[in-house]
């Protein structure tokens, strides 16, 4: 959701290529007993290609590699068979926490945001402790690790 709210994008704006790099960091935090976080995930990642009201793209930075490379469009034609919800043109739904303050929209926004990093300052000690302890691990095989997302 923090990913989702510093891009200001819903989930369907996010490329499903994008997704595995989103969920992989999950895993592999999850799997190493760290708390996965948009900053250390944006020290690795950055978006390009983000124009008004359009799909967004996730990427690596270069040498900042956790997952080797796969083929970018490992489903071809994934937009025959990608679904996408949209709401009346005057409705404005979003997901909120309890204190209602918005987490991020589920209608396409028309202004994604360019992150290129994440400012090390801003990031607080223990995400510069995962980012730190990320930084020097061998790279992990992406599909391998989606595929073993249920393997405790």
């Amino acid at each position: 959701m923090d990913v989702l709210r510093l891009l200001n994008v819903a989930p369907t704006q996010i490329r499903p290529n994008s997704w595995a790099f989103i969920r992989g960091f999950e895993i592999l935090c999850e799997a190493l007993y760290m708390i996965p976080s948009a900053g250390a995930f944006f020290h690795f990642y950055g978006t390009k290609g983000v124009d008004k009201g359009s799909w967004v793209s996730i990427s690596v930075h270069a040498g900042k590699k956790l997952f080797p490379s796969y083929a970018y469009n490992f489903k071809k034609n994934w937009r025959v068979s990608f679904m996408r919800v949209r709401a009346s043109e005057n409705s404005c739904v979003s997901v909120t926490n309890v204190n209602d303050e918005l987490r991020f929209p589920l209608s396409w926004t028309s202004l994604p945001q360019y992150v290129c990093g994440y400012d090390t300052e801003k990031m607080s000690p223990y995400e510069r402790g995962v980012v730190g302890f990320l930084g020097r691990m061998s790279l992990t095989n992406t599909r391998m690790l989606l595929n073993k997302e249920t393997d405790s």
